[in-house]
């Protein structure tokens, strides 16, 4: 039997749940070695769910816009599905190939943003690696 102690008096304090964003739920893109692109489904969805998408270069401000297109547009890469988490992949080579881009390492764009246009802006310059440390 469970004896409860009716004297004693508790002072409870709520504690507050998290409320930062966990990377499923902000915009996420990666761009990797290979050349592939990879969004998560929010950055997805956010983006009207297209079959594919455009891939733009500035190279002056070295900066990736990915626009929805269709998948019949003539420079549209298609937006395959990834595994069961409903995320998307593109297989962009072609930009690192043709501008000679040097992608060292996986890069995760901590800081993009979808502008006022649609576009989805991915600075090539302002990253976080997925390297591991150690």
């Amino acid at each position: 039997m469970i004896t409860q102690d009716t004297k004693r008096r508790f002072n409870w304090q709520t504690v507050l749940k998290d409320t930062r964003q966990t990377r499923w739920v902000a915009l996420y893109a990666s761009l990797n070695v290979q050349g592939q692109f990879r969004l998560s489904r929010t950055t997805h969805e956010l983006m009207g769910a297209p079959e594919a998408y455009n891939i733009f270069l500035d190279p002056e401000e070295m900066v990736v816009g990915l626009s929805p297109a269709r998948l019949a547009d003539k420079n549209a890469y298609e937006a395959h599905t990834r595994g069961k988490n409903g995320g998307r992949i593109l297989f962009g080579r072609r930009l690192i190939n043709d501008f000679h881009l040097y992608v060292p390492q996986t890069m995760v764009f901590h800081r993009a943003y979808i502008d006022n246009m649609g576009t989805l802006i991915l600075d090539l310059k302002d990253f976080k690696s997925t390297r591991k440390r150690g």
